[in-house]
């Protein structure tokens, strides 16, 4: 079970935080990625993690599922406030990520996708005030030929 709490004044978004007003959170059955796809014959290419700043939780939770049958894209939508709120940083977030074998790339101001080095590469849309910014990122497996599949949406691939 997992704590989210509803964040006041946000159009019913949650946290997993558990920093809301107790008569405002609710207990939530939930699995690990490597709990729910024990199975190795289940493959998955696209994986988006959307969870209001527990993305790490999230990864952490598929160690054997990124080891043995990783999907070939992963996109997580951050949050800055709330990732750090989790007691994480976008830094970690990506680390972890390249751990698994992911090359990071975010889409740039005219929608192509660009290859980001670190943090300090990562693209910010203010979210409503300058305290929450979002962040998404696209994680492309090492094991993906970016060349041959993906070259029509990256810059700097094949003089894009």
């Amino acid at each position: 079970m997992v704590k989210v709490c509803e964040q006041p004044d946000s159009g019913r978004t949650f946290t997993f935080v558990g920093d809301g007003p107790e008569e405002n959170c609710y207990d939530v059955p939930c699995v690990t990625l490597d709990e729910y796809f024990r199975d190795p014959d289940i493959r998955v290419d696209y994986l988006k993690i959307d969870v209001e700043g527990s993305e790490m939780h999230v990864l952490r939770g598929g160690k054997r599922f990124f080891d043995e049958t990783p999907p070939r894209f992963v996109q997580c939508e951050i949050g800055t406030s709330q990732l750090q709120r989790s007691g994480f940083s976008e830094d970690e977030l990506a680390g972890l990520l390249a751990q698994h074998g992911y090359v990071l790339y975010a889409p740039n101001w005219d929608g192509r996708i660009i290859r980001i080095q670190g943090e300090r590469d990562l693209p910010r849309v203010h979210a409503g005030s300058k305290e929450q910014t979002k962040i998404d990122i696209l994680g492309i497996h090492n094991r993906v030929d970016v060349k041959t599949e993906c070259s029509h949406v990256i810059s700097g691939v094949n003089g894009g």
